[in-house]
Order: structure tokens, then C-alpha cells, then sequence
């Protein structure tokens, strides 16, 4: 039994350290991503201005599995919306202000330090204020949507 958990050891060590041609090939069954590698992009549509997005596996737009991450400035206001599909957050940095109903209450709004982890249900409204720059990283399965409580926001 020694041995095979040395060569599994041993395996996982050269998963992490292959070339990042590699770990992006079609035919792969693992991604790996290192820091120096990512590449963020100014995001379409209805972010605001100076926010980043990062996708690290899938395509939210498409059914599947993905993996993304929101840099937004401080300052942002996320006004209440909803997903058809569950929303799975991650603080990588910086500090979430997030309040979960259909009208922003000040008083009801949570502050999320690094680490911290959320877990919204598909149809649960929900708002956000940034106060500092924050980094977000969302797990979900696609196609992710985004419905305002409000159409005009």
C-alpha cells in the first residue's frame, strides 16, 4: 500500500508542476491555472466601470460547470437581483457587503472578510455594496443569469 501512495504522491507533484499548454489542452482531464497565468478581462454588459472578470473553467453563459472571479472596484453597488441557478461565493480579498431580500436595508447587510463563503439558492434576491476593492470568485453550474427585482436596474 506504501508504494501506491507514494506514486499517487508523485503523480499529483507532476500534475501541478506540467507546462500550462498542458493544463488547458482539450483532451486533459484536469486544469490547472497558476497566479502568473491569469488574465483578466473588462467585462460587456452591466458591471460597472472598472470591474474585471477572470474565468478559470467553463463558459457561465453555456450549461456546465464554471468557475469565475469578479474584481470590483470600491464603490460598487449591486442592486437586488436574482439566478436561476444556485450562486456559490468565495472573498478572495477585499471585504463583501451583501444583504439577501428585495429592497437594500443598510441595517441588513453582512460584511464577508477574506475566506468567507456564501451559498445562494436559485431565486433568492440579493444586493451588494463594495466599500474596497473586492475579489469574488463564483462556482456554479451554467447558464448563469442575472434578474433584477427591479427591471430598470
Amino acid at each position: 500500500m506504501r508504494p501506491r501512495y507514494l506514486a499517487d504522491t508523485l503523480l499529483f507533484i507532476a500534475l501541478l508542476v506540467m507546462p500550462a499548454t498542458m493544463a488547458h489542452a482539450e483532451d486533459k482531464p484536469y486544469t490547472v491555472i497558476r497566479p502568473e497565468q491569469l488574465k483578466w478581462a473588462t467585462p460587456a454588459g452591466s458591471l460597472p466601470t472598472g470591474s474585471e472578470t477572470l474565468v478559470l473553467l467553463g463558459n457561465p453563459a453555456k450549461e456546465g460547470p464554471f468557475v469565475l472571479r469578479l474584481k470590483l472596484p470600491a464603490g460598487t453597488v449591486i442592486r437586488p437581483h436574482k439566478h436561476s441557478t444556485d450562486e456559490i461565493v468565495t472573498v478572495m480579498s477585499g471585504e463583501l457587503g451583501v444583504g439577501v431580500g428585495d429592497t437594500p436595508d443598510p441595517t441588513g447587510i453582512m460584511r464577508l472578510p477574506p475566506g468567507s463563503f456564501m451559498h445562494l439558492r436559485a431565486g433568492t434576491p440579493h444586493y451588494a455594496r463594495i466599500e474596497v476593492e473586492t475579489v469574488l470568485q463564483i462556482n456554479g453550474i451554467g447558464p448563469l443569469d442575472r434578474i433584477f427585482v427591479t427591471p430598470k436596474d
